[in-house]
């Protein structure tokens, strides 16, 4: 264990037992996703993005934008999934949207966003 995290346990010690709880989920959320799903290596190219042209003409993307542009406000605080300018699906952990996707088979082509406040 680095340095640093034994610090961070240890502050972490002092909180109350309901805020420790919280960021032992988070954190064994975060951990579950990096075991199961390790970073690309700096030896893998990385994927390129490319905006293809959707039936009615309009990229993906832009359908998306406008989505977030008309109802971002709904969502303050909160990651979302957009796919082709839908909303898939929207929670206050990035993890657990991606999870949810993931185990419902809804993540395929799906742009995470986090919407501020």
């Amino acid at each position: 264990m680095t340095v640093l995290l034994k610090e961070a346990f240890t502050k972490a010690s002092m909180l109350p037992e309901t805020i420790q709880d919280e960021i032992a989920k988070e954190l064994l959320t975060e951990l579950e996703v990096e075991i199961h799903e390790p970073k690309i290596s700096e030896h893998v190219a990385y994927p390129q993005a490319r905006l293809n042209k959707a039936a009615g003409g309009e990229n993906n993307i832009t359908k998306d934008a406008v989505w977030l542009q008309n109802n971002s406000d709904k969502y303050k605080g909160k990651w979302i999934a957009l796919k082709n300018g839908i909303l898939v699906g929207a929670h206050e952990s990035r993890i657990e949207l991606h999870r949810s996707l993931k185990q419902a088979g809804k993540l395929a082509g799906v742009m995470f966003c986090r919407i501020d406040n």
